[in-house]
């Protein structure tokens, strides 16, 4: 996962194996928290700062052409399974 963050503009996109899979909005004028989960205990995460010219070319021009409009995308909730037996009474 590739991540190229501009704090003075505001917009953050996202790779995946070099892939863009979307650009939005963040916050300016405040810290970013980095916040990453592993699903096995065999996942790692290695944060590297890389030159901008390194990230590849789509996910650059990303960061200034339209962003998503998350406001318009569905809230989701892991937790809201059907078949979660966790949230069944017994």
């Amino acid at each position: 996962i590739g991540m190229l963050v501009d704090l003075t503009k505001g917009v953050v996109a996202f790779n995946l194996n070099g892939s863009l899979q979307g650009a939005c909005a963040i916050a300016r004028g405040i810290p970013l928290w980095v916040l990453t989960h592993m699903d096995t205990s065999t996942d790692h995460v290695e944060l590297r700062k890389l030159p901008v010219q390194d990230a590849p070319l789509d996910t650059q021009l990303a960061i200034t052409g339209p962003l998503l409009d998350t406001r318009k995308g569905l809230l989701l909730n892991f937790w809201d399974f059907d078949d979660d037996e966790d949230n069944q009474s017994a």
